[in-house]
């Protein structure tokens, strides 16, 4: 209840090989504590790996860290938004 955004979001469970499926998801990216070499590249990373578990899956970063997340303020980071900042350092 102190995070009323997230009352709606359903729960995420991790499966074997086995039993996963390939059906696109929709994943948020939060990184908080100030800025962190090669930040961008590990948002890049985690798009770049999403995709190949489904290219349809959809990766959102929450906008202004936790207090994105609480206000449900995000962006969706598609192709043109992510290889933008590719090799660009921090965040």
């Amino acid at each position: 209840k102190h995070i009323p955004n997230l009352c709606r979001i359903p729960e995420v469970s991790i499966y074997t090989e086995q039993e996963t499926s390939s059906k696109p998801l929709k994943i948020g990216v939060l990184l908080s504590g100030g800025q962190a070499p090669g930040g961008h590249n590990v948002v890049i990373g985690l798009f770049d790996a999403l995709r190949v578990f489904n290219p349809k899956t959809r990766l959102f970063g929450f906008i202004k860290g936790p207090l994105g997340l609480t206000r449900g303020l995000y962006k969706d980071l598609d192709i043109s938004v992510i290889y933008d900042y590719y090799n660009m350092g921090g965040f």
